[in-house]
């Protein structure tokens, strides 16, 4: 979730999009410990920077935005042992 596009890109403000979205988490994976809500959370963020790096850095890998995802991911990626839920 980005909260400085949230308005743009949903047409709801951050707050809503993060309550719909953890909301989601929680009744997809039948539980609201919120162990295991963040570590759904980190999971889905790393396929999703994932696919944004491969986007950004295969146009231009020095851009601001290849970089940004490129930080991103490396900041999650020893959050993360498994992308399996």
């Amino acid at each position: 979730l980005n909260k400085d596009n949230s308005m743009e890109f949903f047409g709801v403000p951050f707050e809503t999009t993060k309550y719909l979205f953890d909301k989601t988490l929680e009744l997809y994976l039948g539980t609201d410990n919120p162990e295991i809500i963040t570590s759904a959370r980190n999971k889905a963020a790393l396929v999703g920077y994932t696919e944004m790096v491969k986007d950004f850095a295969s146009d231009d890998p020095t851009s601001d935005a290849a970089k940004h995802y490129i930080t991103m991911l490396t900041n999650l990626i020893d959050k993360v042992d498994s992308i399996s839920f």
